[in-house]
Formats: structure tokens, sequence, C-alpha cells
């Protein structure tokens, strides 16, 4: 009958005296599958900042062309899709020419309020009578802050900054808004186009953002012509596959190769002890208690080496990491586990591999 607690008790002290090796076989572990799992998480954060990235930079936001034909509350409407974010419509205004820069007009631009959400506007001002929304360049050009009057000149009321948006005019997006003063107007209307934030992308956003354009006459040719869909900035490509990009990521080869990993560490430590254990087999220890022992040892060093890791990994997966860690993590800590249990079986079969008959040999090539 096996007697467990002496078998643990001899696990515990091979542990204690360094028969296991459990610091050596910890170190290995540790940097050998912290380095797998590390590329785990990195992988996925890389997709995760490229997806950022592609949003800040206004890849995400389509539009809808079609001169004074798309009606304004049915571009606001679009909302209530899956995967469009903010939507809004713009139309062409009046140039405006500012007491501050006399000698430079600015195209001036009506958009519906919803615009707010497509531009990211930054500390929205409320303004009585005519609010404006600068770009941050031409805010920081004019000196102007949300809150701050302008005098446009042949306007008999002053402007209000009502709001600053980001847009830059040297990152691939259209610079139209950029040098632009933005006037929000009701949602009433007909506009120039509809500017929408679809994230993640869907397939069917485009085909759905048409219906928002009012049908065009038939032109000389007999075509009615239909609207045109594009992208704020192409610079990045025409579409992010997130999914297709996770799909490549190496992850089912490194979870092989930190299971290959584990697999040689744990016959390599029981081949190092092979002596100690034929010797135990030859004093009447039976094969199956000392497989227990031995996997005890194991499972000791294994958990320890995994408490270790999981702030190494966790920071892996939040550094840097615009989206939450838990994509991150899963596989760094998916990684471990199977590295772990590798580890296990390897120490459990080399030790069932032993022999006694081998004690003899072992003792004389020592």
């Amino acid at each position: 009958m096996i007697r467990w607690r002496e078998i643990l008790r001899e696990a515990w002290r091979d542990t204690a005296c360094g028969t296991s090796r459990a610091l050596l076989a910890l170190g290995l572990f540790a940097v050998g599958v912290g380095a797998l799992g590390w590329a785990q998480a990195a992988g996925v954060v890389g997709v995760a900042k490229d997806a950022a990235r592609w949003v800040e930079v206004g890849a995400a936001v389509r539009i809808i062309d079609f001169p004074n034909l798309v009606d304004g509350a049915q571009c606001e409407a679009l909302t209530s899709l899956d995967g469009v974010v903010a939507a809004g419509a713009v139309r062409s205004g009046n140039e405006r020419r500012l007491a501050a820069m006399p000698s430079r007009s600015f195209e001036t631009f009506e958009v519906t309020p919803a615009m707010a959400e497509v531009l990211n506007l930054r500390t929205p001002e409320v303004a009585e009578g005519l609010g404006v929304w600068l770009a941050s360049d031409l805010a920081e050009a004019l000196a102007a802050k949300p809150g701050r009057t302008m005098t446009v000149r042949a306007l008999h009321v002053p402007a209000t900054v009502a709001g600053v948006f980001d847009f830059p005019a040297d990152d691939g997006r259209n610079p139209a808004l950029a040098y632009s003063l933005i006037e929000p107007v009701a949602a009433t209307g007909v506009f120039d186009a509809c500017w929408i934030t679809a994230w993640p992308e869907r397939l069917e956003t485009d085909v759905l953002a048409r219906l928002v354009a009012n049908p065009a006459p038939i032109d000389e040719s007999g075509q009615r012509p239909i609207p045109q869909v594009g992208q704020l900035n192409a610079s990045l490509g025409i579409s992010f596959d997130a999914h297709g990009r996770l799909a490549r990521l190496p992850t089912s080869s490194l979870i092989a190769a930190a299971g290959l990993f584990g697999l040689v560490l744990g016959i390599g430590l029981i081949r190092l002890r092979r002596l100690e254990l034929a010797s135990a087999l030859h004093a009447g220890v039976p094969k199956s208690a000392l497989g227990i022992q031995t996997a005890a040892e194991t499972l000791t060093w294994v958990i320890a080496a995994s408490v270790l890791l999981i702030p190494v990994l966790w920071f892996a997966s939040t550094n840097d990491n615009p989206d939450s860690p838990w994509p991150a993590m899963f596989p760094a800590t998916q990684t471990v586990a199977i590295a772990g249990i590798a580890v296990l079986l390897g120490t459990i079969g080399a030790t069932l591999a032993t022999r006694e008959k081998h004690l003899f040999r072992l003792f004389k090539n020592r």
C-alpha cells in the first residue's frame, strides 16, 4: 500500500536539498516558456495597436459622397446599425474671412451635431449665436481656445469657438476640414456627404449607408448616378481585417513549441537522476510511488514558476495596449499551462521508463 505522507515527505526533502534540481528547472521553465508566452501576448497587442492606429488616423471613417442629395436626419440615424459608432452629415458653406487673418479666406462647412462624435470633438462649448468648431492646427494658429470669440468679417455677430478637434493634415487623411470653419446646424434638409465611423468593419455598412441619399435624376447618358463611398484616410489600406491578422499569428506554433519544450525539460531532468531512481527501485520502492514522488517534485516548481510568470505576462498584455488585456493574456497563459502539463507528462513518462536493471550500468558510467 502506498503511504502518501511518506512519498510527499520524500518529495519535499528532494526539493529542499536540491536533489530534484528545482531551482534549475524553475529558471529554465520561466525563461523558455516566459519568452513564448510573451511572444503570444505581444502578437495580440500588436494587432490591437494597429487597430487603434487605424481608427485614430480616420481610416475607419467612410464618406458617402452625393452632393446636395444626402438626407441629414437619415445620415445621423445610421448609428442604429451594428458597427456604426457615429455618423454626421456635411455640406459646403460660404467662405469667411477672420479679423485675425484678413488676407486669407476660410471655407465653411455646415455639419449636423452628431459630427462631434465623428470628429472626436474636445471640450465642446454651448455657444450663444454662431458657434464654430476648429481643427487643432487652425485653432493654434489663431490662438483660439474653446469658449473664446472670434470676429468674422461680414457677420454682425461674433463667432464663438464651440469646440476643437484633432485633424492633422499630414497623416494621409483628406485635408478638407483641417483649415476650415465648421458650423454645426440642425440635421434638416439635404447635405453633400455623410461621414460614418464604422468599427469594427462590416461588409454591409457601405451598402446600407448609401440609403441616406435621395434618388438622383437620370443623367444625359440615361444612367442614374449612385453615391460614391470612400475613406477619410486610405494611407493604411482600404480594410483592416482584424480577424485575419489574429488568425495569422503563430499561436498554435508557439503553443506546440511550449509543449515540446516542457516535454524535453521534464524528460531531461529525470534522465539526470536515473542512477538515483534506479537505486530507489533496487531498494524496493514501488515504481508507482516513485512516479508520484517525481510528479509532486515537478508540480512544486512548475506552480512556482507559473505564479512568477503571471505578472510578467500581465505586463506584456497591458503595456502600451489600447484594448482589453484579456485577449492577449489568454493565449499567453494557455502557453504556460500546456508547457506545465507537458513537463509533468515528461517527468512521469521518464520515471516509468527507468529500469532497476540499469542500476549497475549507470553506476559504472557515473
